[in-house]
Parts: C-alpha cells; structure tokens; sequence
C-alpha cells in the first residue's frame, strides 16, 4: 500500500488500511502479513495495530548500504495472542515446573520464543520456591478474585504476590474483553502445575471463559500432533463471572 507524497497526512493511509481491514475480516482471513523496508511505513502499521515481528538486514548487491526490512502481522481473529506468559511454580515444590522455568530463563528463552508472539517465562511464587514448600501462607492459585486483588495492603506473601502478579499480567477485568484496543499484560497464560496422583499429562482449560475455545483447539491440536496420550479436562469452576474465577489463568 502506497500513498503519495502529495496527499501524504490527509488520512489516506488510514481510511485505505480500514478498507483492508474490513475485506479482511469479510473474506475470514486470520492474519496480515505485511512487508516494509520504510521506517515511516513501518511506524504508519504499528499505529494502526500490527504487530513487528522480525527486522531483516538486507545488503543489496555491488552496495555498502544496508536496508532493515520489517516484517509485520494484523490479526483478525477474535482472540489475538501477542503476549504468551509461561509460568511454573505457582506451588513451590512443583519441581518439573520449576525446572522447566529456570532452564528457558538460563536459555533466554530460546526454546519457547516464537515469531508471531512474545514469550515470557516467570517462576509464580518464588519465596515458596525459595522454601520449597507448596506456599508459604495461603494458596496463590486461589488468590485471583477480583475482591481479593482489591486488596492493596496483605500480610499474605502470596496474596501480595498475587496482586504483583496481576499488575504485570493483567489488570483482570471484570468481564471479558476482545477488542482490539484492550492490551492486557498477556493475552494468554501457561500455568505448569503438578498433581499426586497418576493422572499422566492433562492439560486443563476452564469451560465457562468464551476465548477457551481456542485453548481448546491448541490443547487438541498438540494431542493430535505430539501427545496422542494428553488427556483434556474441562474444568468448570463454581462461578459464571470472571470477577469471581480464582485461578491464575482468569487474570488474561
């Protein structure tokens, strides 16, 4: 998409960019990959919602010259994940968790990176980890209601770390937001726990959130490609409002 010079901070740019973005969303595409090697553009893209992905350096031939070459993404489904949390050790004696936590951290996080979304990988409660024990005062998985995060001043360490955890993952809202204007922290979080019993690898997703469907879809999509043996559990929490789902996972 080029503009002229001429009719260069008129809108032009603009109001073409809500044509493609409307015939876009008429025709179902999901993702816009768009390629610029001006700066100017590339800011213009950004503006208007893509998301940088990848800078290329390119030298062209018989050239001393380098040109940086910006490779960007629109997406259009309902759900847009740009900011994937990985977390272990919400309990302190989660050891695989844990484990895997510390390793992408040493590792900057090679393994998990991908091109089309940022990856941050974080240890849940550090002091329980610290300690070695599930948690120090209460559990953190159960600390994530929106009265409970309300509460600026706790003796808790883990609510306290609950509502750190919020600021940078959130803010939880109070009900469920899918524009494309909402920038939450994340967009959607990995929770790595563990459990006693011989259950094998269960990926758990919660049934009452509407953006789940595309947890689900992962979660059957890495069944069909890698663990034929994943079992997935719905779990279906005792309440229908966000404001009132405990876990980790609601603040996204």
């Amino acid at each position: 998409m080029a503009v002229t010079k001429a009719r260069r901070g008129r809108g032009t740019g603009t109001v073409l960019f809500r044509h493609m973005e409307a015939f876009c969303r008429e025709t179902r595409v999901q993702r816009l990959s768009i390629v610029t090697g001006n700066p100017l553009s590339r800011d213009f893209y950004i503006k208007m919602g893509c998301v940088l992905s990848t800078v290329f350096i390119v030298s062209p031939p018989r050239s001393t010259a380098s040109i940086a070459i910006n490779w960007l993404y629109r997406y259009f489904a309902a759900k847009l994940i740009r900011r994937v949390h990985i977390v272990g050790g919400v309990h302190g004696d989660h050891a695989k968790g844990i484990a895997l936590i510390r390793r992408w951290q040493q590792e900057a996080g090679a393994e998990v990176k991908r091109p089309t979304f940022s990856t941050e990988v974080l240890l849940g409660n550090p002091v329980a980890v610290e300690k070695g024990c599930s948690f120090v005062d209460e559990d953190l998985d159960l600390l994530f209601k929106q009265t409970q995060l309300a509460t600026s001043v706790s003796n808790s360490v883990e609510q306290q770390r609950a509502n750190e955890l919020n600021a940078l993952l959130g803010p939880k809202k109070q009900v469920y937001e899918y524009t494309t204007e909402h920038s939450p922290g994340t967009d959607f979080i990995i929770d790595l726990q563990e459990s006693k019993a011989d259950v094998g690898i269960v990926a758990m997703v919660s049934g009452t959130k509407i953006h789940d469907a595309f947890a689900h879809r992962l979660c059957h999509a890495i069944q069909r490609s890698h663990l034929p043996d994943l079992r997935i559990v719905v779990a279906m929490p005792n309440t229908t409002s966000k404001a009132g789902y405990s876990a980790l996972n609601s603040i996204s």
